[in-house]
């Protein structure tokens, strides 16, 4: 997919912390009247500083749709948006910095969060333990946000779907022969689990822990490359 360049009139200014603040206030000032834009702006800031995948086109509710429409419009027009290719938008990091600040400003900042990490539970039930080339190419763009929610946002998960996003990160390496990169998800599952899930759920993490990972003396750095 090809990427456009982002010139954005604000770029100057982010090249300064100095002029950051005063940017920030005005900004502030501005979003008391774009309702819109502000909560796509605090839900956007909990991807990765990342391509985002984020179309409105699959949205069934026409109401909101249009609402979500209707805040990438005001974003775009306050250049706070980066478009990268239909339905792929990037934010610059310190105005996805901005952008956490505000949703922590929010009454309902953690249900924010704990929508956002459900949805991205759902994408990670998506990787099959043995993805195919199709998988990958659709795949790869969430992997970096699913790594963002198993990092930073994993208290936000549910018990039900706390294990999802490490197991399908090691998935969806393991099926690429990235074995070192697939190991320390599959770990980490496991480590999360005995910190806060019961025996039952534990188990089942432990069965998901693909232990062979650890097994492979010289495994092929991607199956595949070429």
């Amino acid at each position: 997919m090809m990427r456009l360049p982002w010139r954005s009139p604000l770029t100057p200014l982010f090249s300064s912390h100095v002029l950051l603040e005063p940017f920030l206030l005005t900004t502030s000032s501005i979003f008391r009247c774009v309702r819109p834009a502000q909560r796509l702006g605090c839900w956007l800031s909990l991807y990765a500083l990342a391509d985002i995948p984020f179309s409105v086109e699959t949205i069934e509710d026409d109401d909101e749709q249009e609402f979500w429409e209707i805040a990438i419009a005001q974003l775009q027009k306050l250049h706070l948006i980066q478009w990268q290719a239909k339905g792929i938008y990037r934010l610059h990091p310190l105005i996805r910095q901005f952008f956490q600040m505000k949703l922590d400003e929010l009454s309902d900042a953690d249900k924010v969060k704990t929508a956002f990490v459900a949805q991205m539970a759902e994408v990670a039930k998506q990787i099959p333990q043995q993805p195919n080339r199709e998988d990958i190419f659709n795949l790869t763009p969430h992997i970096p946000h699913l790594a963002e929610v198993a990092t930073h946002l994993s208290q936000y998960l549910s018990d039900e779907d706390l294990i999802g996003p490490f197991t399908g990160l090691g998935w969806f390496y393991q099926g690429q022969g990235l074995y070192q990169q697939a190991e320390p998800w599959v770990q980490q599952c496991v480590k999360i689990a005995e910190n806060r899930l019961s025996l039952e759920h534990l188990n089942i993490a432990a069965s998901l822990n693909n232990r062979p990972l650890a097994k492979v003396e010289h495994p092929p750095e991607n199956k595949f490359s070429g």
